[in-house]
């Protein structure tokens, strides 16, 4: 008798092996990245035919040429399976995006002389100390906007039930969360931070007397552009959604009841939204400073934002291949966005979509902007 249980367990266990490993296959085979065609192929497929290939539910685009927009568009749908287009009034969630937007925020304080970029974060907040890890003693703004204060990241699971946090007050909040990150020992090196973008913006908050939140609305009133904040969709049903892949690969919509993924204390590192339209306005600053004009910032100051210091400035990486560049991804994990800035071509393109930070999408993304870049800033037909 136990030798016949014996056996019937074993016959059990190795059908739920068989089971689990073709199982398995299954989800590496759905969940394979789409093969990356040839520039050619990017070409003949066009903006529609790149967004079928690479099953993005919708994006729009834009193309600043010298400081014009020479096209802005739209493709796709506000989600899978719906039959509501995607066109350039909708919004998306720019994810870190916002980085640059509060570096922004802070080059324009620095600018008429409120703090500077070398102010020490214990210079703004003495009473800190005591509590503080010491090695932290010596940040500055620029160390905290820059990636260079060797904060820890919080990119990644990060839950504002799980943080030691009891104020209902925005400013209050994100104290009681600096409080505590620097309580922290730091990372070994220099790493990519929300909670160091989010250090830095309580150095705003302490010498403007407003929080972020306030400021970035103030900025876009300046800007002449709108912003909000979260996930477009939780406010309006007919925004874009973002979406998720599951286990088996299938694109799925992601619920406007659906609450947020980033914790408010986090905002000034990834949690803004806006139309391709502002978009394309707020990045003509841009354009402006690298083409040696003063506008909102100098152009200085511009240039130190995108350029000032080496692979990642103040909320911008930056690489040279032939070409000088600043650019930066932005994503919730459900929507992703992308723009890159063209210093020699005084050029930009911006590209927001409702599909999910994977592979495939980052695919999509640098298929399309060099799609557009041959075709709309060099002109190659």
């Amino acid at each position: 008798m136990k030798l016949h249980r014996l056996k019937t367990c074993s016959i059990i266990l190795l059908f739920l092996i068989l089971i689990g490993s073709i199982t398995y296959i299954y989800h590496l085979s759905v969940t394979k990245s789409i093969e990356v065609p040839d520039n050619a192929t990017v070409d003949k497929l066009g903006i529609e035919g790149l967004r079928e290939y690479y099953n993005i539910p919708g994006f729009v685009y834009s193309v600043i040429k010298e400081g014009e927009v020479v096209i802005e568009g739209s493709s796709g749908f506000i989600y899978k399976g719906s039959n509501i287009k995607v066109d350039t009034d909708n919004r998306f969630n720019i994810g870190s995006l916002t980085k640059a937007y509060t570096g922004l925020i802070a080059a324009k304080l620095v600018d008429d002389g409120v703090l500077s970029w070398d102010t020490k974060f214990f210079d703004i907040y003495p009473d800190w100390k005591s509590e503080a890890n010491p090695e932290y003693y010596s940040i500055t703004l620029e160390d905290l906007l820059s990636m260079r204060a060797r904060i820890r990241p919080f990119t990644h699971n990060v839950f504002d039930s799980k943080l030691p946090l009891s104020s209902s007050n925005p400013i209050e909040r994100r104290e009681e969360f600096g409080k505590y990150v620097l309580s922290l020992s730091p990372v070994p090196e220099n790493t990519y931070s929300n909670a160091s973008i989010s250090l830095a913006s309580i150095m705003l908050e302490k010498v403007s007397g407003e929080s972020w939140e306030s400021m970035a609305l103030q900025t876009a009133k300046e800007l002449d552009i709108n912003i909000d904040f979260g996930r477009p969709n939780a406010k309006d049903i007919n925004q874009p959604w973002g979406h998720r892949k599951d286990w088996f690969g299938k694109l799925n919509p992601v619920s406007p009841m659906e609450k947020a993924s980033i914790p408010s204390v986090l905002a000034p590192s990834g949690d803004i939204n806006m139309t391709i339209s502002d978009m394309s306005k707020y990045v003509q600053v841009f354009i402006d400073g690298i083409s040696s004009k003063d506008g909102y910032i100098k152009s200085t100051t511009c240039n130190y934002l995108l350029f000032g210091l080496p692979d990642y400035s103040i909320g911008w990486g930056n690489a040279y291949d032939g070409e000088t560049y600043a650019f930066h991804n932005g994503s919730d994990g459900t929507y992703y966005s992308h723009v890159m800035v063209f210093k020699e071509l005084k050029s930009a393109i911006i590209i927001f979509t409702n599909a999910p930070d994977n592979e495939d999408t980052h695919n999509f993304i640098a298929d399309l902007r060099n799609h557009l870049k041959r075709k709309y800033i060099y002109a190659i037909n």
